[in-house]
C-alpha cells in the first residue's frame, strides 16, 4: 500500500511536469517549426504517461 501511494505521488508529479512542459512550449513562438509539433509533443506525453501506468500496474499487482 505504501509503495502504491509513492507511485501515485510520483505519477501526479510526472503529470504536472508534463503539463507544464508541453503547455509552456505551446505558448512559445516557434518560427519555422511544423504545425503538427504541438500535437506530436502531446502524443509523446500521452505515451510516457501510458508507460508509467503500465509500470504502476506491474509493480502494484
Amino acid at each position: 500500500m505504501i509503495r502504491f501511494l509513492v507511485l501515485l505521488v510520483g505519477m501526479v508529479c510526472l503529470l504536472a511536469v508534463l503539463y507544464v512542459f508541453f503547455t509552456g512550449f505551446a505558448r512559445l513562438p516557434k518560427p519555422g517549426w511544423p504545425a503538427g509539433w504541438n500535437l506530436l509533443g502531446k502524443l509523446i506525453g500521452i505515451l510516457i504517461v501510458g508507460l508509467f501506468f503500465k509500470l504502476v500496474k506491474r509493480y502494484t499487482d
